[in-house]
């Protein structure tokens, strides 16, 4: 039988106190990454390596015919994105513009501040839808006004960012939709 001294007895109150759900045995094990080179060769290099005739395959696809397979899977997130950011370069960068009608009267007419106006208005409703499709608020849906207060506030607890649509945004969306579906032939620079 062993008897520890005053020595290894302050050893183990010093190790305890600072980290003291760590086992001293777990903190003798010195872990080294560069004497692991096969691990790093599996996780780092191979892991990537695989994934390039993946990258090909869709690369080729998204060439041949505008999607790749894995596109489809979430096709409203994949489309709100192309969507929305070719709507912004076509605001950026346009040559030119349709005719627009006019609001009073009714008689289409060149007008480039009404294109603008129309083009931003599409451009705010698909940035709602592409924020639906990336996570950053959730769509309703058919959902009630108090149901879907009451999903908020259970959601809110685990994730404070998380919120719906609200009404007014709904709206904003719908209008982009249809301002897109009305203006479509005319999306061209």
């Amino acid at each position: 039988m062993k008897y520890l001294t005053y020595k290894d007895k302050q050893k183990d109150k010093e190790s305890t106190q600072t980290f003291p759900w760590v086992p001293n045995v777990i903190k003798s094990f010195k872990w080294k990454w560069y004497e692991y080179p096969e691990m790093w060769w599996r996780r780092c290099f191979w892991n990537w390596a695989s994934e390039i005739p993946g990258f090909v395959r869709r690369f080729w696809q998204r060439g041949a015919r505008g999607y790749a397979d894995c596109d489809v899977w979430n096709f409203d997130g994949y489309l709100a994105n192309i969507i929305y950011h070719g709507l912004l370069k076509l605001r950026k960068d346009k040559m030119g513009y349709p005719s627009t009608p006019d609001p009073i009267t009714g008689e289409w007419s060149f007008d480039e501040k009404r294109w603008n106006d129309v083009l931003g208005r599409m451009i705010a409703g698909w940035e709602l839808a592409y924020k639906c499709t990336n996570g950053d608020l959730e769509h309703p849906g058919e959902m009630t006004e108090v149901k879907k207060a009451e999903l908020e506030a259970i959601m809110q607890k685990n994730w404070p960012e998380f919120r719906y649509l609200t009404y007014e945004e709904e709206m904003i969306m719908r209008e982009g939709f249809y301002l897109f579906s009305k203006y479509f032939f005319n999306l061209w620079d």
